[in-house]
């Protein structure tokens, strides 16, 4: 059997040690970032749905950013969402899809997909600027 041993430079292993012994931060603060783009396109997009004397406000100041949590298998994971429940005992979160995909008595306005379809690319580019900022540049 043959059998190949690589040794990287010291100082590729020092960097690859310190990146990683940070990364959770680094993860945070990617996340965070990325949150930040897409919450204020989810509000006006959710603003500009909502119509009519019913309106009652509560949908939009529910709305709002979760911390940053670990799930399970070690992903990292920040969440644009709806605090529960509202003031008369319903769920934001039936009001939501009622207003995503209608119901019999009401037409669909969807904000969900369109903040999707808009904040996709500037949250990974929010990402990535977050990522290059705070990761050493490696001499590799």
């Amino acid at each position: 059997m043959a059998r190949a041993t690589v040794k990287l430079p010291t100082a590729v292993l020092d960097e690859l040690t310190a990146a990683g012994a940070h990364l959770d931060e680094h993860a945070e603060a990617a996340l965070k970032a990325a949150g930040s783009v897409v919450e204020p396109v989810m509000r006006a997009n959710l603003t500009a749905s909502i119509t009519g004397r019913y309106s009652t406000g509560q949908l939009v100041a529910a709305l709002g950013l979760t911390p940053v949590k670990t799930d399970r298998a070690g992903n990292h994971n920040v969440k644009v969402g709806f605090d529960e429940p509202r003031q008369d005992g319903s769920s934001n979160a039936k009001i939501a899809t009622i207003l995503e995909y209608g119901s019999t008595r009401q037409v669909a306005r969807p904000f969900l997909t369109r903040t999707r379809r808009t904040t996709r690319a500037p949250a990974l580019e929010a990402m990535k600027r977050v990522l290059t900022e705070r990761l050493p540049k490696g001499s590799t």
